[in-house]
Order: C-alpha cells, then sequence, then structure tokens
C-alpha cells in the first residue's frame, strides 16, 4: 500500500521534499500557510513580518545554490541573485514538476498528534483532521526572532527592532544605532545604514573582552559584547560606552513547531538522529535544521534519504543504535549546545552520507560537491571580514565547466574589510 506523507511547508525544504517524495512514488500533501508558494523568499513587507527586505541579494552563488546539478539556475543571471529570482527559480520548479496539484494553500496547520500508526493533522480551514502515514516539517525557522538578555534592557529608552521587521535603511536616518550580531544580517544591514545613520556600532560578541574600537567605513564602529545598558547609554565589556537612539537584534531565530505541543520554541530541536528523523518515532522528520550550510542541496539530499527510508529502500539503524549515536553527537558539541545545529565545512560529509545512505552517490553528484566545497570556500575568504565592510564579493562572477571544473570572474577585492 502507498504511504503517505504530509509536507508542513511550501517554501524550498517542502517543494523538494514533494517533488522527490513523489518520484519515489509516495502519495503527498503539502500544507501551507500563505496563499502562494516561496515560503522565506516570497518578499511580503510591509504587510507580514519576514526576513527578506527590499536589496537582499544572495550571499551564496547560484552556481551551488540550487537542489542539485540536475536543476540548475538559468545560467544568464548574475551569480548572487535577488530574492526576486529565488523565488522564480522555486516558482518555475513548482510548475515544471507539477506540483500545485498536492498543495493546499491558506492551510495552516494547528495540530499534530500520535493517532494509532498514523499522524493525526488538524488544518484550521479543514473541518475534518486528516490521517497520514509519515510527516516532514519544513516551517523553516526565520519565524521566531531570538533576543537574548542584557542586564539593564528594560530600561532603554530608544526603539528596538529585530532584522525580521528591517526592510530599508531610511527610518535610521540621523540616528545613532546600536547593531547587536555580526553574521550576514548584521554585516549587511550595517553597510546599509551606515549611508544614512548618523552613527552605527555593531556588537560583535566573538571579539574578545578586552578588544578597542575598531572603527570602519567613517561611521561604523566595531566593539565587543555589550555588558549592560542603563537608559540610551550602552556599556560594552572593553568598558567603552555610547549613546544610542536605535538598537537593531541581528541575533538570529529560535526554531519553533507551534503545531507540536511537546517542543517549545529553542535554539537545538532534541532527540534526532543526524538532525533529521525523531528518533522517539522515525516517521516524523525535520526539514532544513543545519546552518551555515548550502541549504537547497542539503534539503534535497535529505529529502532523498526520508524518501529511500519511507518507500523501504533502506533501513535505518536499531533504536538503541540511533540513541547512541545521539549521546555521541551531543557530547562531541557540549561546549556549545546552543550552536548544535552549526555544520560550515563539516557539511560536506554530511552531504556524502546522505547520498550514501539514499542510494544517489553517483559520479555526478560527487562532482558536484567537489565543485560546490570548493566554490563554498571562496566565497567565505571573499566576504567581508568587518562588519559592513565592502561587498563586491558579490559582484563576482562564477561558472561551472564540467566534472570538477570551475572559474570566477573576480572584481578587486580587499580581503582585509
Amino acid at each position: 500500500m502507498t504511504k503517505s506523507v504530509a509536507i508542513i511547508g511550501g517554501g524550498a525544504g517542502g517543494l523538494i521534499s514533494a517533488a522527490v517524495m513523489r518520484r519515489r512514488g509516495l502519495k503527498v500533501a503539502v500544507f501551507e500557510a500563505a496563499a502562494d508558494v516561496g515560503g522565506v523568499w516570497r518578499y511580503t513587507k510591509p504587510s507580514t513580518s519576514t526576513p527578506m527586505y527590499q536589496s537582499l541579494n544572495s550571499n551564496l552563488p547560484k552556481e551551488i545554490m540550487a537542489f542539485g546539478p540536475d536543476y540548475p539556475f538559468d545560467y544568464s543571471m548574475n551569480s548572487f541573485v535577488s530574492h526576486e529570482d529565488v523565488l522564480k527559480y522555486l516558482t518555475d520548479f513548482v510548475e515544471d514538476n507539477n506540483l500545485r496539484e498536492c498543495i493546499s494553500f491558506n492551510s495552516r496547520v494547528s495540530s499534530i498528534s500520535k493517532n494509532g500508526d498514523s499522524w493525526l493533522l488538524h488544518i484550521e480551514n479543514h473541518k475534518e483532521p486528516l490521517l497520514f502515514d509519515a510527516v516532514v516539517i519544513a516551517n523553516g525557522h526565520y519565524n521566531r526572532p531570538f533576543t537574548p538578555s542584557i542586564p539593564g534592557l528594560s530600561t532603554f529608552s530608544g526603539n528596538q527592532s529585530h532584522s525580521i521587521d528591517y526592510d530599508t535603511p531610511q527610518p535610521f536616518t540621523a540616528k545613532r544605532v546600536l547593531i547587536i550580531g555580526s553574521k550576514s544580517s548584521g554585516t549587511d544591514t550595517a553597510r546599509e545604514i551606515s549611508h544614512h545613520a548618523h552613527s552605527v556600532y555593531v556588537s560583535d560578541r566573538s571579539l574578545p573582552p578586552e578588544t578597542p574600537t575598531l572603527t570602519h567605513s567613517n561611521n561604523i564602529h566595531h566593539l565587543p559584547a555589550v555588558s549592560h545598558i542603563s537608559n540610551s547609554t550602552i556599556h560594552f565589556q572593553n568598558g567603552t560606552t555610547t549613546e544610542i537612539d536605535e538598537i537593531l537584534w541581528c541575533t538570529g531565530y529560535l526554531y519553533e513547531f507551534p503545531f507540536l505541543s511537546s517542543r517549545p520554541p529553542s535554539r537545538r530541536v532534541d532527540n534526532l538522529y543526524h538532525h533529521l528523523f525523531s528518533i522517539d518515532d522515525n516517521s516524523m522528520a525535520f526539514l532544513g535544521l543545519p546552518y551555515t550550510v548550502i541549504p537547497f542541496p542539503l534539503m534535497r539530499l535529505q529529502a532523498e534519504w526520508l524518501a529511500s527510508v519511507w518507500t523501504n529502500s533502506v533501513a535505518l539503524p536499531s533504536l538503541n543504535d540511533q540513541k547512541d549515536w545521539l549521546k555521541q553527537d551531543l557530547e562531541s558539541k557540549q561546549s556549545d549546545l546552543e550552536g548544535y545545529h552549526f555544520w560550515g565545512p563539516q557539511q560536506w560529509s554530511y552531504f556524502r552520507m546522505m547520498a550514501r545512505e539514499a542510494g544517489i552517490l553517483s559520479e555526478e553528484w560527487e562532482d558536484w560537491m567537489t565543485v560546490a566545497a570548493e566554490i563554498w570556500e571562496h566565497v567565505g575568504k571573499s566576504r567581508p571580514k568587518v562588519p559592513g565592510g565592502a561587498d563586491t564579493y558579490r559582484r563576482n562572477q562564477y561558472r561551472i565547466h564540467g566534472p570538477r571544473k570551475w572559474s570566477v570572474l573576480e572584481e578587486s577585492v580587499d580581503y582585509n574589510n
């Protein structure tokens, strides 16, 4: 009997899961809360909060962003594509794979619970609950902003916002702005805001506490973590103080699954085998949790592995072996459990493991992963090293010429900025 799979979310993860699983013979139903596909890549401001903002371009080149070597982006596009380009890629993928027929829009899942051997889904605009053999959770993890606790924050007298609310730099005109967080969103918004703000201060917890204030691009000041706040005065760990009008939190997000009462919002999703299969019940999976990765191909390979297991093409280890793996994985990352789902350069072993388990580790995939790893490393070295630094790396043009062959037409880049 054909197994039925519910997929929660019509963003990139839900779409690739639907395409892979239908191709593998599973019966698929996708539930998307919004009116169309795209997830986080559908720009909906100012009506809704979303990490997408007007000027956003990808920070990875399209040559390695695609779902895999068999479904590339349009060759004629620049390497660093706009959010509109990514949305077009996803909508084209939907049409090319006839996915609309299996997607229910404006269908928010309110609860998921176990009913015998099946999963019971309650959908807000459905009269009756629906039963499925398996569930893919692909609702994304850019919905619940994370704001760390800082002593004295409640006394701050200015405005506060999170990067999920950021759209354009004009509202920060002539203001003294503190940006907390110096990863991708912090770096890019600092650059944009600096052209309008009076001054921009970027607090970076990775800097040692004794680091002196570093000034970039005239009005961007780079400092270590905030120690405490007193009204409009910000105190940094190096002893520096400054007056601030507005705080912009670029501090990431919590994983949130409002339809699963047993899993409250958190920085880590517990009890998963290889950050994917629920160990409590392998017929539930959480897609796309790893970060600092190339997300589209990662989710493609996760979907391939899921489909192989749920069609009984391959088997998972025993429950005890899965628990042993989890114990060892947690122990190996004990020093940074908040960063448990961080992968970075370790993603390639994860990619290969999943492709091997799914039975698709072909020469084509091996060639693609080899090139993707090299381009990913080159992009990382080309990015600005300080918040607000020049993003000339986004003008680089990458090309893949064949198996394990690629080139880049490189802009003049100052790797110290």
